[in-house]
């Protein structure tokens, strides 16, 4: 086996194992939707079976119940003499909580086109137990979904077209037809 097989053979595998993490870190930096706006107001909660929560209110009414582990209760209750450090720290929870939930919606429509495409009918739970063919399917289905969240980056066609050489896409075709710079 080649080394450039090797590596493709070890990035598929890890998009393929790794999908939910990468999604979620893509979606940290360019996030879908912008989750300060969406957070009414936050709580923290005791839960029934004696463990603290952070309840978010949404503004579409969605309220989720985030279980807090051991070391983000302590560090909440570390800041407790500083309200807006508190307010901060919460929101960093909300935050990625909600951006899991996307990554995790991302990656179900994922396994949800990869089906049809790898030609099975049930994809197994665990990406471990994905055979080749289906992992550079999931894997080729993860790019394409990363490609089409990049669409603000200012990587794409048009604005990169500008970017290089200051010149839209229209300018071409202004200079040969009317030669003067139009602009559309």
């Amino acid at each position: 086996m080649k080394d450039d097989e090797r590596e493709d053979v070890g990035l598929t595998i890890a998009a393929t194992m790794f999908s939910e993490e990468i999604l979620t870190e893509y979606l940290m930096r360019y996030p879908i939707h912008n989750h300060q706006e969406r957070i009414k107001g936050m709580a923290v909660v005791k839960h029934r079976n004696g463990n603290y929560c952070l309840r978010a209110a949404l503004t579409d009414g969605y309220m989720p119940l985030i279980e807090l582990t051991s070391e983000e209760e302590s560090k909440f209750r570390s800041l407790h003499s500083d309200e807006q450090a508190r307010q901060d720290f919460l929101m960093s929870i909300a935050m990625l909580h909600l951006t899991r939930r996307d990554a995790e919606a991302v990656k179900e429509r994922i396994r949800q086109n990869t089906q049809p495409k790898a030609g099975v009918r049930i994809l197994p739970s665990r990406p471990q137990d994905y055979s080749p063919e289906i992992s550079q399917v999931f894997t080729f289905n993860l790019a394409n979904a990363l490609s089409s969240l990049n669409v603000s980056s200012g990587s794409s066609g048009y604005k990169r077209e500008h970017e290089v050489g200051n010149r839209s896409r229209y300018d071409d075709i202004d200079d040969r037809q009317s030669g003067t710079r139009l602009t559309m």
